[in-house]
């Protein structure tokens, strides 16, 4: 494990939902708050990593290069569905006489540009996550438990065999915040269909992340609420 995840005043360990939900920031409902969250945090873990690092289990990475390009792709087109949706209405509005958005319907092209640039921009702060983030190696014995939650259809592996990767990183989780203070290890996933049980965490991982002192959070926003002793 690496020292500074054994070390740290806080660690974060991020799925790789928690990064592909960055690129779909900017179709959100409430963006700003998490996009505030991560900057705040990632600047913490840039600035000052022995009071805060973000973590990462070694298979994410093979997720996220899995994933990554498709997520960008659809949330250019999501994106790109908002603005359409914005010039048509500031069209309308100004047949009838009304304000319009600034220049919006005099330059789509511009606008056209201004949405995929935004989504670039968003992908580029996982890549300053990857950058500074601690990775964290899953061991034979994580592997072997993973295998077991698997087999036995134990969340998060109720959905089957695919769940295998998840199983992997809740392993790896649940042993550093064991090796670590009680509720000073904190795990960001809003794969709620998996860990989750309706709104809550699946009762059987609830059990195993008290155990644990482990802290279950499912966006950034509330990554950062848990974590506001920090700034």
């Amino acid at each position: 494990m690496p020292t500074n995840v054994e070390t740290v005043r806080r660690v974060l360990l991020l799925d790789t939902c928690a990064l592909l939900d960055i690129v779909r920031f900017a179709s959100h409902s409430r963006p700003q708050i998490h996009l505030d969250a991560v900057q705040r945090l990632v600047g913490l873990a840039e600035n000052d990593p022995a009071v805060l690092v973000l973590a990462l289990v070694d298979v994410v990475s093979n997720e996220l290069g899995h994933n990554r390009a498709p997520v960008i792709e659809a949330e250019r087109q999501a994106v790109g569905s908002i603005v359409d949706r914005a010039l048509s209405v500031s069209s309308l509005s100004a047949s009838l006489g009304r304000q319009s958005l600034t220049d919006a319907s005099r330059k789509p092209d511009s606008f056209s540009a201004w949405h995929l640039d935004l989504v670039t921009a968003l992908d580029s702060l996982v890549d300053r996550i990857l950058a500074v983030a601690e990775v964290v190696d899953v061991t034979e014995d994580d592997r072997n438990a993973a295998d077991q939650r698997v087999r036995d259809r134990v969340p998060p592996a109720a959905q089957g065999s695919s769940g295998t990767y998840d199983c992997q990183i809740t392993e790896v989780a649940l042993r550093v915040a064991a090796s670590r203070a009680p509720s000073s290890t904190l795990f960001l996933s809003s794969n709620t269909r998996d860990f989750c049980d309706g709104a809550a965490l699946h009762p059987t991982l609830q059990g195993q992340f008290d155990d644990a002192g482990l802290v279950f959070v499912k966006a950034w926003g509330e990554a950062r609420g848990a974590l506001h002793d920090l700034f």
